[in-house]
């Protein structure tokens, strides 16, 4: 039984532009380059054509160009190992991981080195998107884009399911849970942003519509999960039960004890409460928690 080993006739090293970063690579064909379709097989690359489709591949196509067209594979292979060095790597305007060359794909062994030069290059890239996100989101108009979208996906109810189901099967693993916390302790430590998430939750709490909305569906929440309600309160007994957390809650409710306008304002939501249907509503809210927990 013979066997055939596939000999391509053209080999290309190609550079291909995505959002004005650049991808190196080799490929290998029986195609002429004008009559193939090749992107790239980076993870990025392949991620960006399958969340946007047939117009990304396009884009793909038309930033691509040959750098080098040479005789054989292994020299191809080597004027890729010799563009995409690590410094390349590193550098902020390229999509590539890993230097190129043979040893570069997939079961390669990496030295503590490398892999340290790919932990850099990756929380560059990290840093860097995270930038660029905070700065569109500065801009009121795709504040709103975004805003509009969330809505829109939040009235179809598969996917509001969807999304929820996904963010239950997430916090169940210790290790995320652990993380977030440690991320939301980061970020509450942060006077601005403890400022600006104070001021989001007074100007929502201010709107009788949204607090109502908030709520209901707290209320609604526990009322179909008992056993989640049940974890919640014994979430909030355990964190109470830590000294640090009952001094810190201590300092500010006497902080804001000592603030003549939040006394006054305190004392007006108290008399509002125990005089309309919200003391009916807080009450409810008390019993089921409480319910859940006897269970």
């Amino acid at each position: 039984m013979s066997t055939s080993i596939y000999n391509p006739q053209y080999h290309y090293v190609l550079e291909i532009t995505v959002n004005n970063k650049i991808y190196v690579c080799k490929h290998s064909t029986d195609n002429p380059i004008d009559q193939d379709d090749y992107t790239g097989s980076g993870n990025i690359v392949k991620r960006y054509v399958r969340m946007f489709g047939a117009p990304a591949k396009q884009k793909l196509l038309a930033g691509r160009r040959v750098l080098h067209e040479c005789a054989t594979e292994d020299e191809a292979y080597g004027i890729e190992e010799a563009i995409v060095t690590w410094k390349f790597v590193n550098r902020k305007d390229t999509l590539n991981k890993v230097p190129g060359g043979k040893g570069g794909g997939k079961g390669a062994k990496l030295s503590n080195k490398a892999k340290a030069n790919m932990s850099i290059a990756q929380q560059k890239r990290i840093e860097e998107n995270r930038n660029i996100q905070l700065k569109r989101y500065e801009d009121p108009k795709n504040r709103k884009k975004t805003s509009d979208a969330n809505k829109k996906r939040y009235e179809d109810l598969k996917e509001r399911k969807k999304s929820r189901d996904a963010a239950i099967k997430h916090y169940e693993d210790p290790k995320n849970r652990e993380r977030q916390s440690a991320a939301n302790i980061k970020r509450y430590e942060d006077p601005k942003n403890r400022k600006k998430t104070s001021d989001a939750n007074k100007k929502r709490y201010e709107d009788l519509k949204e607090r109502k909305k908030s709520r209901d569906a707290a209320i609604k929440h526990y009322e179909e999960n008992p056993e989640r309600a049940k974890n919640q309160s014994n979430a909030m007994l355990k964190h109470y039960e830590d000294p640090k957390n009952r001094e810190r809650q201590s300092a500010a409710n006497i902080k804001r004890y000592e603030d003549p306008e939040e006394r006054a304002k305190t004392k007006r939501h108290t008399i509002n409460a125990l005089s309309n249907k919200r003391a009916v509503k807080s009450i409810e809210f008390v019993d089921t928690l409480r319910s859940a927990f006897k269970q």
